[in-house]
């Protein structure tokens, strides 16, 4: 090698500073002495009133201010401007300027470049005083230079083809920067896949040369030992008293003679911290007993209780208060198995609060006592260590306000099969006996029930026995600067007389979801999610009913804390709209009638002269279901505090009316979070563009008055002639329901509730 060709082993130092630089630090304190106010020079430290950077085209004033202690006052917040503006010192955050720091600073910078593959960069630093004297402005001015580039990259040591894939997705490659940080992450990243496809002691060296002749051109090699093929041995296990090591020996993912994976310890870990059984788990490799090909592995673990109690309670706008109670044995009958009893009650003090506190959580019979009881109980590794057997046994009352009340007893049996970390299939049954109550308007929009008789079939106890599977996927990734994570889950259900059900059905759903850090505590995320419902039959009417029928339950529905926020609970997508018809009979004060007997029975009647307050809004659902989120979450003052910009979007559709795009509810808004011990406490505010819809119109049907077959209480207020046929009537002419101002108040929708939207 040419004595004056420089040789750089695992991204070894950074080299001796330019010239420019040194006179820049032989320079500084008689910068300093003429640049900062008499009060530094006095021992009081001048303010930093502005930092900038100039000439860095590479890399932004972000990245350079991350790389420096030296800070500018600023505003602590965008959302204090106000304050800032005023003047307020709680909102400004103030910094000074350190001397020494900032010498520290110009060598930083310097550093930030040559780590970066740029050598040459020169720094140079300029303060000036403010007008007032009170403060001081700094400038970096930065000649980025040209950079050395990568010429070759070799790998040494590996035997193609077989190892080639271990070089996928490397973030390093010919042409690009000498980044330092890059290059050793890359080094890092094979260093792992060896370790993980079998070599315990794989290590890999970086060497860097940088010929004399071409200072700008390097060659990097890896130079990679993969040592002997290795497997895992002899695996112990202590710590162990009321859980039996064979439970502990099931957690484990590998054998002894099994071919050596990394992975597979940290999966160990894993799957023992899974069990909750264990305050302390540690799975030790004992990488220098010999033979080296041969890995014992210890394993200790620190049992913590075996059975736990909680109880907690909260508070939402769909929910009111709520509370819930659990026990839990983690350890049931040995084995590791899981039982748990589970109770929880919402809609508590739901009749005082409706109006202020507890606005989505329903009235009537919707806002009474919502309850469930449940007995949860697993069994790990069924026949196998990835294969886990669940059962939930499960009595409740549920309300969805202004569609159903349900009172139903079943169980719900999983076997779920876990696959690579994070993947896993589940197939289920659920059958379920339930009781409806409080859906006649839904029947009636949403499959043309409109006979009484005929909804009270549907409203007694009926079976609700679906099969499906269900497919999850979620990865957690790292990189440089950023972390990432993002999942997948596909459901589809299927339910007909085969698996013992009266309403029939098949329903698939997706949900797509991820993350990802974009600098220090900034997060973008997003959701999307779609579903499609064929309805069949319902065993009970057969299909004489001219519509098909699906349970409601399994109906889609959107808009909400969870959903699109610009909407209250449930409220968007198709609804009907129900006005009593003593309303569309009374005259009022001394005016006219909306409608005559005679033009209700005709089905003329026009009910558009009311006002909205007449009338009130029921979702029906849909068959069609599409909604997604964007969120831009970022820290406030605290760790404790977060905020979030957002946009919702989101539509349902039902089989009678159109599913364009065009159709999408658009819902943008802003909220804050605070993080407590049981998940972020989360406050939101959207507001949707749309404005009013058009929506069909019900009212109970009417009759003539016939003395020898009704009561003469039975009459009706408005029109002593007639009463109630027992039908729901859908009256021809729909209404436009909602209109408002491009922008409105009533536009506006706030929620209050407990965790992340997803």
């Amino acid at each position: 090698m040419n004595p004056r060709e420089r040789r750089e082993r695992r991204g070894a130092g950074a080299g001796r500073c330019p010239a420019g630089t040194r006179t820049v630090l032989a320079l500084l304190p008689a910068l300093l002495a003429t640049a900062v106010p008499a009060a530094a020079a006095q021992g009081q430290l001048a303010e930093v009133t502005a930092l900038r950077f100039e000439g860095n085209d590479v890399f932004s004033d972000r990245a350079l201010g991350a790389s420096i202690m030296t800070r500018s006052t600023d505003c602590r917040h965008w959302l204090l401007s106000v304050f800032c503006w005023s003047g307020s010192s709680f909102a400004i955050d103030e910094h000074f300027l350190g001397p020494r720091e900032f010498e520290r600073d110009v060598v930083r910078l310097r550093l930030f470049y040559y780590r970066h593959g740029y050598r040459e960069a020169l720094i140079e630093p300029s303060l000036d005083r403010n007008g007032d004297g009170d403060g001081v402005r700094i400038t970096f001015h930065i000649d980025e230079g040209r950079p050395v580039l990568i010429d070759s990259l070799a790998f040494n040591g590996l035997d193609p083809p077989g190892d080639l894939d271990l070089l996928d997705d490397l973030p390093v490659g010919a042409g690009d920067p000498l980044d330092q940080m890059a290059l050793g992450a890359a080094r890092d990243s094979l260093t792992i896949r060896l370790r993980n496809a079998g070599y315990a002691h794989a290590e890999v060296l970086l060497d860097i040369l940088i010929p004399a002749a071409q200072p700008y051109r390097a060659r990097v090699n890896f130079d990679v030992f993969k040592g002997a093929p290795a497997r895992f041995g002899a695996i112990s296990i202590e710590g162990n008293e009321r859980v039996d090591q064979g439970v502990i020996l099931g957690m484990i993912p590998f054998r002894e003679g099994s071919t050596y994976d990394a992975d597979l310890v940290f999966e160990a870990r894993r799957n023992l911290y899974g069990m909750e059984v264990f305050s302390n788990v540690a799975v030790t490799e004992e990488l220098d007993a010999q033979p080296d090909s041969v890995i014992p592995v210890s394993v200790a673990v620190v049992e913590g209780d075996i059975h736990r109690y909680r109880a907690g309670g909260g508070w939402s706008t769909a929910d009111c208060v709520n509370a819930e109670a659990s026990w839990t044995s983690r350890n049931f009958s040995g084995g590791g198995r899981r039982l748990q009893f589970l109770g929880r009650l919402s809609n508590i003090l739901n009749s005082p609060l409706n109006s202020t506190l507890c606005r989505d959580a329903g009235t009537g019979p919707y806002g009474r006592y919502n309850w469930s009881l449940s007995a949860q109980f697993s069994q790990p590794h069924l026949f196998s260590l990835r294969t886990t057997f669940a059962a939930n046994l499960f009595w409740e009352r549920q309300s969805l306000p202004d569609l159903f009340v349900r009172q139903s007893l079943g169980v719900d049996l999983s076997v779920t099969r876990g696959g690579a970390p994070g993947r896993s299939q589940t197939i289920f049954f659920q059958p379920t006996a339930g009781k409806l109550d409080a859906a006649d308007i839904f029947f009636c929009s949403s499959f043309l029930v409109c006979d009484f008789e005929g909804i009270e079939v549907l409203q007694r106890s009926n079976w609700l026995s679906p099969v499906g599977i269900r497919l999850a996927h979620e990865e957690i990734g790292q990189g440089i600067g950023s972390a990432a994570r993002y999942s997948l889950i596909a459901e589809i259900e299927h339910a007909s007389r085969l698996t013992g059900s009266d309403f029939a059905y098949n329903l698939a759903v997706g949900e797509a979801s991820g993350s990802r850090e974009f600098l220090e505590g900034w997060v973008v995320a997003g959701r999307i999610r779609g579903g499609w419902l064929g309805a069949g039959g319902f065993g009970a009417l057969g299909r004489e009913v001219g519509s098909e029928i699906a349970h409601p339950q399994k109906r889609f529905y959107s808009g909400g804390a969870t959903s699109v926020r610009g909407f209250a609970h449930n409220q968007l997508g198709p609804r009907v709209l129900f006005v009593d018809v003593e309303t569309l009979l009374d005259p009022g004060d001394g005016g006219s009638a909306p409608c005559t007997p005679d033009q209700i029975i005709d089905f003329t009647c026009d009910p558009r002269t009311l006002g909205d307050d007449r009338f009130t809004s029921n979702p029906t659902g849909g068959s069609r279901l599409l909604e997604g989120n964007v969120e831009v979450r970022f820290p406030l003052s605290s760790a404790d505090w977060q905020g979030t910009l957002f946009l919702d979007f989101g539509q349902v559709w039902s089989d009678d009316r159109s599913r364009e795009l065009a159709r999408l509810e658009w819902a943008p808004g802003m909220g804050v979070r605070y993080f407590t011990a049981i998940g972020p406490l989360r406050l939101d505010v959207a507001y949707r563009l749309s404005g009013g819809e058009e929506q069909r119109v019900l009212t109970s049907g009417i009759r003539p008055y016939h003395s020898a077959i009704d009561h003469d209480e039975a009459r009706l207020a408005a029109a002593p002639d007639f009463v109630r046929s027992g039908r729901l009537e859908i009256l021809p002419h729909p209404l436009l329901y909602g209109e408002s101002a491009d922008w409105s108040l009533s536009r506006l929708q706030l929620h209050l509730s407990l965790g992340q939207v997803f």
